[in-house]
């Protein structure tokens, strides 16, 4: 309960208020026709010393002028389930914990993208080092590919002017060898 002493600026509000109400309790007097009654007779009242004591009951809440608002708005993860927090209007130290968040899934999913990250980092390590066997092999493997391609060619000039003609050689001496066996079978 609020008392009017505590709360000057409402007991200045309802001081005039307090003064009229003696006055408005009063019967208003009627008016009445001229010649009937006579006027009644005033009342007097007897003011005495006194504490005036206007005493009020009201609902509502204090806050605090150097009031914080405190807000959690995630962005990335919206399931956090809120499993403590400090009550409205409690006072708090710095270090207090305000609010206790239930982070199971969040340090779930955080250690799963840390073990992703590390899996990549190993597989570009990988491809870091095929990439410099391949830059150290590949002047070896384009000489082997420029020699096999030049000995290619010396094996189809060969062909081409020595053995071509040999084979064609071979091939009309084994068909007149073939043409004289023929012959042979066929007279006998």
């Amino acid at each position: 309960m609020l008392t009017l002493l505590r709360c000057p600026f409402l007991s200045a509000a309802l001081l005039p208020l307090a003064l009229l109400l003696p006055a408005a309790a009063e019967e208003p007097e009627a008016e009445a026709p001229p010649g009937d009654a006579p006027p009644p007779a005033e009342t007097t009242f007897t003011v005495k010393k006194a504490p005036l004591r206007i005493e009020v009951s009201l609902d509502g809440v204090f806050e605090s002028r150097a009031l914080h608002e405190i807000s959690l708005r995630p962005q990335e993860w919206k399931d956090l389930a809120v499993l403590e927090a400090v009550s409205h209007g409690a006072r708090v130290r710095k270090g207090d914990v305000l609010i206790a968040l239930d982070l199971r899934s969040i340090d779930e999913a955080i250690r799963d993208l840390e073990a992703g990250l590390e899996l990549s980092a190993l597989e570009l390590k990988e491809s870091e080092l095929e990439l410099e066997w391949l830059e150290s092999s590949l002047p070896l493997d384009l000489e082997d590919a420029r020699h096999a391609a030049a000995k290619a060619d010396e094996d189809l000039l060969r062909f081409l002017k020595v053995e071509l003609e040999m084979l064609r050689k071979r091939a009309d001496w084994r068909l007149k060898s073939s043409e004289s066996s023929l012959e042979y079978n066929l007279e006998e």
